[in-house]
């Protein structure tokens, strides 16, 4: 026994050694991808000299003599800090995830190459401004010389991440650059998830209850899909194969969760200091690192300086010398799903208004990891669009037998200009040329904010489809794909867009609301991402006579709900009488606190507060009270309850309060029994999970905001590389915070703002920005997660475009000659 137990402990000594050396190793190639932010360098594909100046943290100030050399070096710093996010979402685009991560990203792959996002930036790249081709390729070439330098110095590979996976790093083009951006219009998009969950809900229970939980959905004249068909019931199912990617890598990283984002200006005549002031913060899904990295790049009409996206030679939301602008989504209504007839007798053959015809078809061979051979589909397309096979978005608990779904969607016309617009803008010389510059952009759709100090305006753009009057659902819900009268009729001219100009009210302001009040001839959307932040965003600018710069950054990160002070006295009104009373017993006293302390809340999402913790629990538990008996498996569609349809129910709107009968029982319950045994339930799932004592439960303990690298950070071993921390804000403050719905923490967020600026006329070189994480990709780089320390505590960092500055706070100068 003594001999074999030596055995194993020599044994198990040697692994520990083996191990710890292994470990060693791999930190001694990992730190060896760390980039130098100092030296000088000769380097192929620039005319003149050009210098990178990396200020405090690691924001790279790049300074040439010609545009296509500072092009060039902002490629050259997007690979050096960030080349392996922008590698990963280059394969996104392509549909190749799966060569390197297995077949549980397949079907990632497949998605991705229906949508045919990669052809589609090779199609659109003609059709840019030949400055910005030429800007593409500089880009390039700057992104490769990084690419090249790695691999003749041994660095590690560029990344740590490509110790782990490893595969060849292709060349960078042009191509690359307009696909990630297209990728990100995939990701914003969300209209298409709204007509299926709207014919989902049409189907089980029937327009009188559609049009209480989804009135964006209905419509007194609509004749939904099948009520001129003979179909076959369809068995409602859910498809859950799309959430259990491999290595924390799922689809919703990939397809459309939606966009959020506030955008203001104050003009002039409200200001201190009689200059405008302009507020942006676009919100996007959370990853570690942002989506978001700070540049400034000295172009030859002046300096521009903001957001850019690895990848992306522009910069997307910032200043110039000049002009400032922002940018949130517009919810243009540009997709739309059709059923398409197939032929009985030849399944290849779909019905058009002209008779059948066939499918245009493309093999796709998909490489996967560890398979022998590649994984071969047959990708479709009709005159509307591709096929969507019935596996991706549930399509299949609508789609009926003898039909294929297809997707019409701005995006997939061929001269997508996006890009010129971006880059245009950041060289206007004026607001007028800037405004011209925007009607490039195509998809997606965006509410554009842009002030030169003196003047103020905003600019609807993107291409949104004209429907015809007759259209059968006028996109509210999929439509037969066969007939003229569903089909896009044209698109709605520039000129003819929303636009506001120095309004009287003083100030533009849009939170992803209809951004426009009066009469508007044309259809835009039904479906507006919000209706409570730019009641809160309007209340803070109209009360104030004058604002600052500081009462702006005030307002970006303010974290009062007005759902909250809307739902909680709903909630609560018939349990006031409570709040004095006796407790009877432990659960009595403790629902008698949660009303008193309630009672005394203004709404604020303060992560070190109880109240907000208790009103969130209690508004998911009415909503489940409220609609699970009905909507049976649709519930799980919404990752959080629908405030607006609370609302309606608790007061009546079209008789919504049937909603809170419980359709198994004889009794008719009504809403304030509901809200009652609602905060039963949501005080019992409280204390099990955070005690006893309500004066101890924190939002913050439940609200952690997540930043999840990809792939790897939901590894046990692993998580150190994902950036959380205790957040402040919800989903409907202006500090805009989704909560993602995820068990096992349904409060946790994993969407919301990365970049913040907020620009000040008065002195341009005092505006403000930053953004979530750190500018780094490296997981082992001090500037990996410095930003998120300063941006959880609602701190900024001086935009300024001034030389010299730069080069005095400079932790690294980097020389690039020719």
């Amino acid at each position: 026994m003594l001999f074999l137990f030596k055995w194993i402990t020599r044994i198990f000594t040697i692994f520990i050694i083996l191990l710890v050396f292994s470990l060693a190793l791999f930190y001694y190639f990992a730190s060896k991808s760390l980039p130098n932010y100092s030296g000088n360098y000769k380097v192929l594909g620039i005319n003149n000299p050009v210098e990178i100046v990396r200020t405090e943290h690691n924001i790279p100030h790049i300074f040439g003599t010609s545009d296509a050399d500072v092009y060039f070096t902002l490629g050259f710093a997007h690979a050096q800090d960030r080349l392996w996010q922008m590698i990963n979402l280059r394969r996104v685009a392509q549909g190749r995830l799966s060569e390197i991560y297995g077949g549980e990203t397949l079907e990632i792959d497949e998605l991705m190459r229906r949508f045919d996002l990669y052809d589609l930036a090779s199609n659109a790249l003609p059709f840019q401004d030949q400055h910005v081709i030429e800007a593409l390729e500089a880009y390039s070439r700057g992104v490769n010389t990084h690419i090249n330098s790695v691999k003749s110095t041994l660095r590690g590979r560029g990344a740590p991440e490509f110790l782990l996976f490893r595969t060849a790093i292709q060349p960078w083009t042009p191509v690359d650059s307009l696909a990630i951006l297209n990728l990100q219009a995939v990701r914003l998009s969300s209209h298409l998830e709204n007509e299926i969950l709207g014919q989902r809900i049409l189907e089980k229970l029937g327009p009188d209850k559609l049009k209480t939980i989804m009135p964006e959905a209905f419509s007194s004249d609509l004749i939904p899909f099948g009520m001129t068909e003979a179909l076959e019931p369809v068995v409602e199912e859910n498809d859950d194969s799309l959430e259990n990617s491999t290595e924390g890598l799922t689809i919703n990283d990939v397809i459309g969760t939606g966009g959020g984002s506030n955008a203001w200006i104050i003009a002039p005549k409200k200001t201190v200091t009689g200059k405008a002031l302009l507020a942006s913060d676009p919100h996007l899904g959370l990853s570690a690192p942002s989506i978001w990295y700070l540049a400034r790049l000295e172009l030859s009409n002046g300096g521009v300086i903001g957001a850019t996206i690895p990848g992306v030679p522009a910069i997307i939301a910032g200043r110039s010398s000049h002009l400032a602008w922002g940018i949130t989504y517009a919810n243009i209504d540009d997709q739309d799903l059709y059923f398409e007839k197939l032929d009985p007798s030849n399944s290849n053959r779909y019905l058009t208004p002209t008779g059948f015809k066939n499918f245009r078809n493309r093999l796709s061979h998909i490489e996967v990891k560890g398979e022998a051979l590649p994984t071969t589909i047959q990708l479709s397309w009709t005159e509307n669009g591709p096929v969507i096979p019935g596996k991706f978005y549930n399509l299949k608990s609508i789609l009926p037998e003898g039909y294929v779904a297809t997707l019409a969607w701005t995006l997939f016309e061929p001269k997508n200009t996006s890009l010129s617009a971006a880059i245009g803008v950041m060289q206007a010389p004026n607001l007028d040329e800037a405004l011209n510059q925007m009607s490039k952009v195509h998809t997606p759709g965006l509410n554009f904010y842009i002030s030169d100090g003196e003047n103020i305006a905003y600019q609807m753009v993107g291409k949104v489809p004209l429907r015809g009057l007759f259209h059968e659902t006028q996109g509210r819900l999929p439509s037969a794909g066969w007939k003229y009268r569903n089909r896009w009729v044209g698109s709605i001219p520039y000129e003819e867009m929303p636009r506001s100009i120095n309004p009287s009210s003083g100030y533009l302001a849009n939170t992803n609301n209809m951004p426009i009040e009066q009469e508007y001839p044309n259809h835009l959307s039904f479906n507006w991402g919000d209706t409570k932040r730019i009641k809160r965003l309007n209340y803070i600018i109209e009360s104030r006579p004058i604002h600052s710069r500081q009462s702006t950054k005030q307002a970006q990160i303010d974290t009062v709900s007005e759902t909250a002070r809307t739902l909680v006295p709903m909630f609560s009104r018939a349990l006031g009488h409570l709040i004095r009373a006796n407790p009877a017993d432990t659960q009595s006293e403790l629902k008698i606190n949660a009303l008193g302390l309630l009672n005394d809340w203004i709404g604020d999402m303060d992560q070190d507060k109880a109240q907000p913790l208790i009103y969130s629990q209690w508004m998911v538990s009415v909503f489940r009270l409220i609609a699970q008996d009905e909507l049976g498996t649709i519930i799980e569609e919404y990752s959080y309850p629908d405030a607006d349809f609370l609302e309606r129910v608790f007061e009546d709107v079209d008789g919504a309060a049937v909603w809170c009968d419980f359709i198994q029982t004889e009794r008719i319950e009504d809403c304030d029994m509901i809200a009652s045994l609602a905060l039963e339930d949501t005080l019992r799932a409280l204390v099990a999970t955070y005690g006893d004592d309500i004066n101890l439960w924190k939002w913050g303990e439940a609200h952690q905001i997540r930043h999840d690298h990809s792939p790897l950070g939901s590894i046990p071993l692993l998580t150190w590389l994902n950036i959380q921390y205790a957040g402040s804000g919800g989903q409907d403050t202006l500090n805009r915070t989704t909560s993602s719905g995820e068990l096992p923490n349904i409060f946790s967020s994993n969407h919301g703002a990365g970049y913040r600026g907020v620009y000040d006329f008065s002195d341009l070189d005092s505006s403000e920005f930053i953004i979530a994480t750190g500018q780094s990709g490296h997981p082992l780089s001090q500037h990996y997660d410095d930003l998120s320390i300063l941006f959880v505590q609602n701190k900024y960092l001086k935009m300024s475009l001034n030389p010299e500055l730069a080069r005095s706070n400079a932790i690294g100068i980097i020389n690039l000659q020719p």
